[in-house]
């Protein structure tokens, strides 16, 4: 029955090609690319994504570029076709309105203005319905995650003080802020083109491919949402081969494909810095500035008084009502074009990592150090602090534990979807 059914899907999408002179110029684009159980790939489907996945990785859009990286798009259409399937067996749909929120929130995360999306894709040639197909796929699987695993899923507060018994143990030790693409082997026949896909994707990245976009098209892990981002991790958070990649790694660097147990991972290393506790980037500041201009041409002793003159004037302001006053006194000593003003408020994960380390010592009242910028001399008010209610340690620490233990067991399940489906590849 079923592969009657495949036979009548194959039928179906041959007639969708135009009759007469218009098939000889688009027919081709409806020939079968693959067949997922009871579903197919078109040609079309696989040269629109193809499309999104270049632009999006910035790679030129040539022959050899797209043969390069068939095999990781064809990977992520077969993955998201399992899904929807999969979603569709326990009557999960995604509607429009969804998908509409979902492209809102992709233009946010890329900073892009409201259609900012749709010009990207217009004006290189990428039909909407390549973006939409994959928002539609991820949804889709989210809710599937969410009623099948999230229920099997618990973190206890056992879970939660080993946890942190481990970072206290390790605070002063280094942590690294990684990324990562991770390309799962569901089969060992697949071993082989799995790794040579890899290696095509670190000699891009290498050669100035966008890692985050990459990250987003064909990584199968649930941090490919977030651009392969993971944040701030100690190595020993890591499986042994990716902690010792890291070990041999420097700020900036992308690692070759490193062989798991559940198939390849590229690691890029953004940075390092000393192991701490999770939870402290939910604390809001809000915030003023006092800034005194430098000449251009001013030597070591000008800039020092400057320096000096700055700190002492937010601190004599006493609250963030008081600099403007101060900015005026420092206008009225000759230092013109001296200024105050409010910064708003800010999460301290939207700071810079300077910043966010003078602040997180101060309560409302408290200064930073002046600091040289291509302004001048700047110094920071806090104004008020806002601190999450309840422990933000313990539940930052629950919830980044659950994440991962759902991450894990989500893959298990697509393996396992992969594993039992029909599927044939024809290109």
């Amino acid at each position: 029955m079923r592969s009657l059914l495949r036979l009548a899907l194959v039928l179906a999408a041959l007639t969708l090609a135009p009759a007469g002179p218009a098939r000889a110029a688009t027919g081709s684009t409806f020939r079968i690319a693959a067949v997922v159980n009871d579903d197919v790939i078109t040609v079309f489907d696989v040269r629109a994504r193809m499309k999104l996945f270049l632009a999006s990785a910035n790679l030129p859009d040539t022959a050899e570029m797209r043969q390069r990286a068939k095999d990781a798009v064809m990977r992520r259409l077969v993955n998201e076709r399992l899904k929807l399937q999969e979603a569709g067996r326990m009557d999960i749909s995604i509607s429009d309105s969804a998908i509409d929120k979902g492209l809102r929130r992709l233009e946010e995360q890329n900073g892009m203005p409201p259609g900012g999306l749709e010009r990207f894709l217009a004006a290189r040639g990428i039909p909407k319905s390549a973006i939409k197909d994959q928002v539609r796929a991820k949804l889709a699987w989210s809710r599937v995650v969410g009623r099948k695993l999230r229920s099997r899923v618990s973190i206890g507060p056992d879970a939660v003080d080993a946890y942190i018994k481990r970072v206290k143990e390790n605070q002063g030790t280094q942590q690294h802020r990684v990324a990562e693409i991770v390309l799962p082997v569901d089969q060992a026949s697949e071993r082989a083109d799995v790794r040579a896909t890899a290696r095509r994707l670190v000699e891009e990245l290498r050669g100035g491919a966008n890692f985050a976009s990459l990250a987003r098209q064909v990584s199968q892990s649930a941090s490919a949402a977030r651009g392969g981002n993971l944040g701030w991790v100690r190595p020993d958070q890591l499986a042994p081969a990716l902690e010792k990649a890291l070990g041999r790694m420097d700020p900036g660097d992308v690692s070759d494909p490193i062989r798991t147990l559940g198939g390849y991972t590229i690691l890029a290393l953004k940075g390092r810095r000393e192991a701490r506790l999770p939870g402290r980037g939910r604390v809001k500041f809000t915030l003023a500035q006092l800034t005194v201009p430098v000449p251009a041409n001013a030597g070591d002793t000008l800039r020092k008084r400057l320096r000096r003159r700055a700190e002492a004037a937010a601190r004599n302001a006493k609250a963030c009502d008081g600099l403007k006053a101060q900015a005026e006194t420092l206008r009225e000593e000759g230092i013109q074009g001296a200024a105050a003003g409010r910064l708003g408020t800010l999460k301290a994960t939207d700071l810079s990592e300077k910043l966010r380390g003078a602040l997180m010592p101060l309560v409302a009242g408290g200064v930073t150090g002046a600091r040289e910028t291509e302004r001048g001399f700047r110094v920071v008010m806090v104004c008020d602090r806002q601190d999450p209610e309840g422990n933000p340690v313990r539940e930052a620490v629950r919830k980044r534990l659950l994440r991962e233990r759902l991450n894990k067991r989500a893959q298990k399940y697509l393996r396992e979807l992969r594993r039992k489906a029909f599927i044939d590849v024809r290109l």
